[in-house]
């Protein structure tokens, strides 16, 4: 180790800055050399200036009301590009043998992995049959395949939906910053919240956001904040292909330096052994036993826009459901309690506009109660978790959020495990957690329960449970998932909403039967001792084979204390959320407000 003087450090600094002034005089010139020679090119060719523009589709896997897909019919459309290149990258930081986070999990478990795998499919058949298209898929990292691509087919424009969250928007720069020298723009549009980012009336914009979601409701509620309309599918000739050859460059782009991924195509896609590779897969399994739910599941979810669309008419209007959505949406068996359009909304299989425009359309037609307003209620709530995500950045994942309320947090990692496994010994808890390990769904009630215990009663770290959501969950997207823990944790600096976990097995599972369809052991104890099992005497537990301890775990117990203001004064914990608080389950959630 060197140690420098004043003199040294100055002229260290000096040097320095004369280096960073000429590397980004040599990356300016070299762009402004690349767009001129482009220019030339084009001219002695006697070409229209026009080019392919890159069509970087994300999580918008979707060609109704895609406002990327619309940007690009648009610059084909008055001449500024001469076709479209679609791209999807599984991007290798959440698909692949290394996708795992800080906490050791997976970044995408096998029952999502399957999904999008369908998802991105699905639009590769609906690019074909409708625009004659062809959609590349790759392997690797955004900011390293899209200027290869660009390069190739000597693209100008790349268009893609921007997302608010922290790790998106890194990724997002850094695509920015390598088409930089190629003389390359990434143009980014805003389309995966119901209200448009450019809408928010005057104090719900999101530099004015915090961390009650009423506040900002009202005033979104209270300005008529309008909708937009639904985007019109491009016509034809302004999604057209470009020649092969161009396609065919396109791919042999990224055939260079990937041996460990697998090859860019356009008619294959990578295998679900290799996407879920960083889960826990047991087994030889090929791909059509990977990730099948368990028939006890609500729905068989299948991925992509078309059985999105199919879901949305045959829940809303073929089965009627949505007049009844207020009294069944806290349901947890059956496939129409709830609409579980969330899959489908977190991959961008289905745009939030199509589903409020679509409810629009059943009150113009069936009926306008308050279970219409309540689907359309559950949009605001997640379009203020990706406001709330885009103003807090890497805030939204530190361990006391913004520093509203402190917690003693305990590590305790076999509590830990057996809250992942669902042998908690609490019924309710036990029965959720099981059914996401073994289908990806947990519905709305359960997440509020889950979090709650996880968070508030053994004050294990919150992101822990954060993070195993976003292995299992179908319907993770960063925004919904981390900001529902966050609120579940009460780091929000508003009430603090902990769950009475008996309570709400009674009021939520009266008969017992969803824990009996999760938790067999339990089937034949009395419903008198069913969601306190460690209650039952030894006779009981004889009569209905269940040995507390052996057959069934014993309780986790409670450790509850309220977090610490920073501002002074504890948290205001209650320890109701059954139908005695009602509303106070709708203040703070667990990733749990999902239409």
């Amino acid at each position: 180790m060197f140690l420098l003087g004043e003199s040294d450090v100055a002229r260290h600094e000096t040097l320095m800055r004369s280096q960073q002034l000429l590397l980004s005089f040599l990356v300016y010139r070299s762009a402004a050399l690349h767009l001129a020679a482009r220019r030339m090119s084009v001219f002695m060719r006697g070409a229209t200036p026009a080019s392919p523009v890159v069509l970087w589709l994300r999580n918008d896997l979707r060609l109704r009301d895609n406002d990327a897909v619309h940007l690009c019919a648009q610059r084909v459309g008055n001449g500024q590009a001469s076709a479209v290149l679609p791209v999807f990258v599984f991007d290798e930081r959440w698909f692949g043998p290394g996708a795992t986070d800080d906490f050791g999990n997976a970044r995408t478990g096998v029952f999502r992995a399957r999904f999008l795998r369908e998802a991105v499919e699905d639009l590769r058949a609906n690019l074909k049959s409708k625009y004659d298209q062809e959609l590349l898929v790759a392997c690797g990292k955004p900011e390293e395949v899209l200027p290869k691509v660009v390069r190739a087919v000597n693209a100008t424009e790349v268009v893609a939906h921007g997302y608010g969250c922290w790790e998106e928007r890194r990724i997002e720069s850094g695509v920015k910053q390598q088409l930089q020298p190629l003389g390359a723009t990434l143009s980014r549009v805003w389309g995966h919240t119901m209200h448009h980012i450019d809408d928010l009336p005057p104090g719900a914009t999101v530099p004015e956001i915090r961390g009650a979601f009423t506040n900002w409701r009202k005033k979104v509620e209270g300005a008529d904040t309008p909708v937009r309309r639904e985007l019109p599918e491009p016509a034809k000739d302004n999604l057209q292909a470009p020649p092969p050859e161009v396609r065919e460059s396109a791919m042999r782009s990224l055939t260079e330096g990937t041996a460990e991924l697998p090859s860019a195509s356009y008619e294959e896609l990578p295998s679900l052994k290799f996407l879920a590779a960083a889960a826990a897969l047991e087994g030889e399994e090929d791909d059509e036993s990977l990730g099948v739910a368990d028939e006890r599941g609500v729905l068989v979810f299948k991925g992509g826009e078309t059985a999105a669309l199919e879901r949305l008419e045959g829940w809303m209007f073929d089965r009627d459901n949505l007049k009844d959505y207020f009294d069944t949406r806290n349901g947890m068996l059956g496939s129409d309690y709830s609409s579980k359009f969330s899959p489908w909304l977190a991959c961008g299989s289905l745009s939030p506009r199509t589903v409020y425009w679509a409810c629009k359309r059943y009150e113009a037609t069936r009926v306008e109660n308050k279970s219409t307003y309540w689907l359309v209620f559950e949009l605001l709530w997640r379009d203020f978790f990706h406001f709330l995500a885009t103003r807090m950045q890497g805030k939204m994942f530190m361990i006391d959020g913004e520093g509203l309320v402190s917690q003693d947090w305990i590590d305790d990692p076999i509590g830990l495990q057996k809250w992942r496994e669902g042998k908690t010994g609490h019924p309710l808890i036990d029965a959720n957690m099981r059914e996401l390990q073994q289908t990806g769904f947990m519905s709305n009630r359960g997440r509020q329960n889950v979090a709650s215990f996880l968070a508030l009663d053994l004050r294990i770290d919150w992101r822990r449970g954060g993070s195993f959501f976003e292995e299992y969950l179908l319907d993770y997207d960063p925004a919904s998932n981390w900001g529902n823990w966050h609120a579940a944790a009460g780091l929000n600096g508003g009430r603090v909403n902990r769950f009475n976990i008996a309570k709400q097995s009674k009021d939520y599972d009266p008969t017992g039967a969803y824990i009996r369809t999760w938790c067999p052991e339990l089937k034949d104890v009395p419903i008198r001792y069913l969601f306190e099992p460690w209650t039952m005497p030894k006779d009981v537990m004889a009569q209905a084979n269940c040995q507390i301890g052996v057959d069934y775990p014993n309780p986790l117990r409670s450790r509850f204390q309220p977090p610490m203001s920073m501002r002074g004064g504890g948290g205001d914990a209650n320890g109701g959320g059954g139908r005695r608080n009602r509303n106070r389950g709708r203040r703070q959630r667990s990733d749990r407000r999902r239409s």
